[in-house]
C-alpha cells in the first residue's frame, strides 16, 4: 500500500523525516518495504530556473532560429539558440541549465548540455509548455508574468511540493492501517507513548452539519440480508456537474499512483486512501424505479462491471440490485457499468456501507476481482466510518460542484457493532512478553491506541475495542498491541540457554508436508482427512490387507492399504450430494500384512482430481480435468521437492484403468492414473476420477540428498522446432525424450509431447507423436545451420534405433 508522507502530515502535525518515519512506521508493524521521492512534475525540475530574455538576434545561419541573451541572476547572461517563433526580449521564461535533466512525452530523459548549434554557443534551452511536463503545446515558449523572480527556481514558482512514497506491507491482520489515517493514528500512539512532552493529535474526521435537504428525490432501501449488508447509508445529491478534480486533489491521489478520473469518482478515492472508507456513487436516473435492493445473487445472473467485463454470478455473491433485480453493483467489489457515472450525469446516490468480509473475499477470489474496495473489506472496515465518510464526501462534492442535497442521509443500521469486551491481565503480559512493563506504561499505551479502559484493578484491565481493530478480539491481541508500540528492541534477549541438546531424529514430514500443501493449495486443492479404518468391500484386489476387530461398526474391519480408498469415501459422498467438481489431497499412513506376517506401515500422498479445472465461466467455459492434468500436478511436486530426474514408464496397477509409473533407481517414487469405474461405486459409472499415489518415504529420502542448484537465465533467445514422427505402437515418449537428451546434451533444454495421433492415416499398430524441441546456447545466439543439424543428429537416431519415420 502507498502512503504519502504529506497526507500524513495533513492528518498529524509532527516534525520528522520522512527516513525517521519510515523506521517508527517499520517498527510498530507497518513494514515499509520501499521509500521513493515523488515530484508532482518527473525530475521535480531541477536545474529550471526563470530567466529574463535581454537580447534576440537573428541566426546568421539559420532562417528560422534566433540567438539570445537571457540573465539567469548569476553571473553573465546566458547565450541560448531558440527556435520558438514567439521569444522576444523583456519576457520571463522557463529556462533549463546546462545539467539539467527533462522528460519527453514518452517519459525518457535527456540532459541539457553545452553545445554549438549550427556554429553558435548554446547554454541551455528556453522551455516550451511540453518539454517541462506542463501540457502538450509546441507552438511556442512559455512565457511568464512579470512578477517571476528572476533566478528562483521554476519548480518553487509552479508551487510543485515534493513527497515521499512509502510502499508498506500490510498484513491481513492490519484492517485499522489499510489508509492514511489508520497509518497515522498508529504514528500517533508511538509518539505520544515516546513523547511525554507534547501531545500529538490527529487532526478531527468529525463533519460539520451538511445544508437542509430539499427531500425533493427518494431512495428505498431494502435490505434483504442485514447478515451480509451490516450497514448501509446513502444520500441523494443533485446538480452535480461532472468535471476533472481541482489540482490539490489531483495531486493527492497523482502521488500514491491513482489516476484522477472526475471530481466525483476522486472524492470518493480520497475517502477510500484518505480515511479507508470505500464510497461508491450511482447515477440516480439510472436506478430502475429509485428502489435498491440487497440481497443474493439469483443463480446465473449476469453482471456488467465497471471494467466492461461481464461476469456470471452465483448464489453466494451479494448484489445491490434496482426494483427489477438487475444487478447494479457487486457488493464490495466493483460497481456497475449500467449505473455508472458519466459526464451527463445530474444526480448521484452516495453509498457508504459496511459489508461482511467473508462474502466480499468470496466474490472478489471466485470473479478474479481485487480492488481497492474489495482489499479493505476482506480485512473489515470500521462500522462507524460510514456515516462519517458520507458526511464528509457529500460535504466535498457540494463545495467543489455546486451540488444540492436532496434528501436526508439514508441509514441502514439494524443491529449496531459493538466495541469488543476484551479482559487483560498484567502477569499474563509479563508472562508472554518476557519482561515486566510499568502498569502505567502500558495503560498509556492502551489508551493511546485508541482502546478504552472499562474497569480496572490491581491484576487486570477491562478493555473496549474499538471496531476498526476486527483483529483484536482475545487478550493475546491486546498484548501484540502493547508490545509492538513499546517497541521489540527494548525486549532485551536473555543470555541464558533454556533447552537442552539431544539426540532425536525428529521427523521431517511436517516440513515437507507444509511445502507440497502450499503447492497443491495454489492449484485449487483442499486437504482431507479420511479415516484409517475402510470396509473390506475395497479388498477384492488385495490380499495384504490387515483386519481388525472394530465393535464400533462391522463395516470399518479393515486397515486401509491405500489412502485411495479414503478418497474414494469423499468422492462418492460429494457426488451423491451433486458435487462433482473435486480437488483433494490426503497425507497419511497405510497398513499391510506380508506373507511372512510382517506388519509394515507407509507413508503415502494421495491425490484425487475429477471435474473441471476451474469453475465454469464465460472466459473459461468448460475445461475437465483430464490424465495429463493429474501427470502435470505430480511433475511440479517432483520438481518442487528438488527431483528433476526420473523414468516414467506404464503402471501395473490394478485400481487404474490406464497410468504411469515415476520410478527413480528403479524404486517407485509415484503412481498416477484413471481409477476403475468398478471402485467408484456410484450410481453412474461414467464419472472419470484421476488419481496420484506418492511414497512419501522414498520422496523425502530423495528429497534430503538432492542439492537444489541454480543458474542464471540465459541472454541468448530459444528456440522450438517440432517433429511429426510416425511410429510403432510400443515405443514410449519416454524413449523418443531420452535418445534426444543421449545425442544432444548440450542445447537441447526441453522435450515435449503435444499431440497424439492413432488412426487409418499412419497404418495398423502404428501412432504419430508431435514432439516439440526447445534448444538454447547460454554462450551465442544459435544459427540455422546449427539448429538444422542437431535436429537432423536427433531425427537419423530415432531412425537407426526405433524405426521412426516422419511423418508425411
Amino acid at each position: 500500500m502507498k502512503v504519502s508522507y504529506n497526507w500524513l502530515k495533513n492528518i498529524l502535525d509532527f516534525d520528522l523525516l520522512p527516513s525517521q518515519v519510515s523506521e517508527i512506521l517499520t517498527s510498530i508493524g507497518l513494514e515499509v518495504e520501499q521509500m521513493e521521492e515523488y515530484h508532482p512534475i518527473k525530475g521535480g525540475l531541477k536545474g529550471v530556473i526563470i530567466g529574463e530574455v535581454t537580447s534576440t538576434i537573428q541566426h546568421p545561419n539559420a532562417d528560422r532560429l534566433k540567438v539570445t541573451k537571457v540573465n539567469v541572476n548569476h553571473g553573465e547572461p546566458l547565450s541560448i539558440v531558440c527556435g520558438a517563433p514567439n521569444v522576444a526580449r523583456g519576457q520571463k521564461v522557463f529556462v533549463a541549465t546546462v545539467g539539467a535533466v527533462l522528460y519527453d512525452s514518452e517519459g525518457k530523459e535527456f540532459e541539457i548540455k553545452k553545445s554549438k548549434i549550427r556554429g553558435e554557443l548554446s547554454e541551455g534551452m528556453i522551455c516550451a509548455e511540453d518539454e517541462i511536463g506542463l501540457g502538450t503545446q509546441h507552438d511556442g515558449i512559455m512565457v511568464l508574468n512579470n512578477s517571476a523572480l528572476v533566478g528562483s527556481s521554476a519548480s518553487d514558482y509552479l508551487h510543485l511540493k515534493a513527497d515521499t512514497i512509502f510502499e508498506i506491507g500490510i498484513t491481513p491482520n492490519r484492517a485499522d492501517a489499510t489508509s492514511h489515517y489508520g497509518v497515522a493514528r498508529d504514528l500517533a500512539a508511538y509518539l505520544n507513548y515516546n513523547h511525554a512532552s507534547t501531545k500529538f493529535i490527529l487532526k478531527p474526521i468529525e463533519v460539520a452539519n451538511l445544508p437542509k435537504p430539499t427531500n425533493t428525490l427518494k431512495m428505498h432501501i431494502h435490505n434483504l440480508n442485514s447478515n451480509k449488508a451490516k450497514r448501509f447509508a446513502g444520500v441523494i445529491l443533485s446538480n452535480v456537474h461532472i468535471v476533472p478534480s481541482p489540482e490539490w486533489l489531483q495531486n493527492l491521489l497523482l502521488a500514491i499512483d491513482v489516476k484522477p478520473i472526475n471530481n466525483i469518482v476522486d472524492i470518493t478515492n480520497y475517502m477510500l486512501y484518505g480515511y479507508g472508507q470505500p464510497l461508491h456513487a450511482y447515477d440516480y436516473d439510472k436506478i430502475t424505479g429509485a428502489e435498491l435492493k440487497l440481497q443474493n445473487a439469483s443463480k446465473q445472473s449476469v453482471f456488467k462491471g465497471l471494467n466492461e467485463k461481464t461476469y456470471q454470478l452465483n448464489s453466494n455473491d451479494f448484489v445491490i440490485c434496482d426494483s427489477q433485480s438487475n444487478p447494479l453493483c457487486l457488493a464490495g467489489v466493483m460497481g456497475g457499468f449500467e449505473s455508472s457515472i458519466s459526464l451527463s450525469t445530474k444526480t448521484i446516490f452516495l453509498e457508504s456501507a459496511y459489508f461482511d468480509c467473508d462474502t466480499v473475499r468470496s466474490s472478489s477470489k471466485t470473479h478474479g476481482l481485487q480492488t481497492a474496495s474489495s482489499f479493505r473489506f476482506e480485512r473489515g472496515t470500521d462500522p462507524n466510518m460510514v456515516i462519517i465518510a458520507l458526511k464528509q464526501a457529500a460535504k466535498l462534492i457540494i463545495e467543489l460542484t455546486g451540488a444540492s442535497l436532496s434528501s436526508d442521509i439514508i441509514d441502514d443500521y439494524p443491529i449496531p457493532i459493538l466495541p469488543t469486551e476484551v479482559t487483560f491481565n498484567f502477569k499474563t503480559c509479563e508472562k508472554i512478553i518476557g519482561k515486566l512493563i510499568e502498569k502505567e506504561t502500558i495503560k498509556k499505551i492502551i489508551t493511546s491506541l485508541e482502546i478504552n479502559i472499562k474497569a480496572e484493578n490491581n491484576e487486570a484491565l477491562k478493555l473496549l475495542v474499538p471496531p476498526y481493530k476486527p483483529d483484536v478480539t482475545r487478550e493475546i491481541d491486546v498484548i501484540e498491541e502493547v508490545l509492538r508500540i513499546y517497541g521489540y528492541n527494548n525486549v532485551n534477549q536473555s543470555d541464558k540457554i533454556l533447552i537442552s541438546a539431544n539426540n532425536s531424529n525428529k521427523s521431517q514430514s511436517p516440513i515437507f508436508e507444509k511445502s507440497i500443501s502450499s503447492l497443491l493449495i495454489s492449484y485449487g486443492f483442499n486437504e482431507m482427512m479420511g479415516l484409517s479404518f475402510t470396509s473390506n468391500k475395497y479388498f477384492n484386489l488385495e490380499e495384504d490387507s490387515v483386519s481388525v476387530l472394530n465393535n464400533m461398526s462391522s463395516e470399518l474391519s479393515n486397515m486401509r492399504t491405500s489412502l485411495l480408498n479414503s478418497g474414494l469415501e469423499a468422492v462418492r459422498y460429494n457426488f451423491n450430494h451433486k458435487m462433482f467438481n473435486l480437488k483433494l489431497y490426503e497425507f497419511g499412513k497405510t497398513y499391510s500384512v506380508s506373507k511372512d506376517g510382517k506388519y509394515n506401515e507407509n507413508y503415502q500422498l494421495n491425490i484425487i482430481a475429477t471435474g473441471l479445472k476451474e469453475n465454469e465461466n464465460a472466459l473459461n467455459g468448460t475445461k475437465t480435468i483430464d490424465f495429463y492434468y493429474i501427470k502435470s500436478i505430480t511433475e511440479n511436486i517432483l520438481k518442487n521437492l528438488g527431483i528433476q530426474y526420473f523414468n516414467i514408464q506404464e503402471t501395473k496397477n490394478q485400481k487404474f484403468i490406464y497410468g504411469l509409473e515415476f520410478k527413480v533407481n528403479q524404486i517407485i517414487i509415484a503412481e498416477i492414473g484413471l481409477v476403475q469405474s468398478q471402485l467408484l461405486q456410484t450410481k453412474n459409472n461414467n464419472e472419470t476420477v484421476f488419481c496420484a499415489q506418492l511414497n512419501m518415504v522414498e520422496l523425502m529420502k530423495l528429497a534430503l540428498n538432492t542439492k537444489i542448484t541454480y543458474q542464471e537465465v540465459s541472454k541468448f533467445p530459444s528456440v522450438r522446432r517440432d517433429l511429426a514422427l510416425v511410429l510403432n505402437e510400443n515405443i514410449t515418449f519416454e524413449h523418443l525424450k531420452d535418445l534426444a537428451f543421449k545425442t544432444e546434451k548440450k542445447i537441447l533444454q526441453k522435450v515435449d509431447l503435444f499431440d497424439i495421433y492413432v488412426g487409418a492415416k499412419v497404418g495398423s499398430n502404428k501412432k504419430s507423436y508431435a514432439l516439440s524441441y526447445i534448444l538454447n546456447d547460454n554462450m551465442e545466439t544459435l544459427t540455422d545451420d546449427k539448429i538444422e543439424t542437431v535436429m537432423q543428429n536427433i531425427l537419423n537416431v530415432y531412425k537407426t534405433k526405433l524405426e521412426v519415420e516422419l511423418r508425411a
